[in-house]
């Protein structure tokens, strides 16, 4: 994960995979400027600490689930478990 990159306003984190010395982008999150980050491979699912984008042009602390992978969508129930356990955000 690098830092964000502002989109036209908006700020977004990068997830790249590393294949020797060039770098591929995996996944984008949007609206986010991540603070910390945990990646849950047994799922499929990362959680992202940082500010998020409130729809006002603001931004608010918040935790997320988010996908790392293709994993995450056949794993739904296990993320919600575990959203719920930790009292996360987890919007399918």
């Amino acid at each position: 994960m690098k830092k964000p990159a502002s989109i036209i306003g908006f700020d977004s984190a990068i997830l790249y995979e590393k294949n020797g010395l060039l770098e591929t982008e995996k996944r984008r999150y949007k609206f986010v400027s991540p603070k910390s980050i945990v990646p849950l491979d047994s799922i499929g699912a990362i959680i992202i600490y940082g500010d998020y984008d409130n729809g006002e042009g603001k931004s608010e602390y918040d935790v997320a689930i988010l996908p790392l992978n293709d994993s995450y969508f056949s794993n739904k129930d296990k993320i919600r478990e575990y959203a719920k356990l930790y009292n996360m955000k987890f919007e399918p």
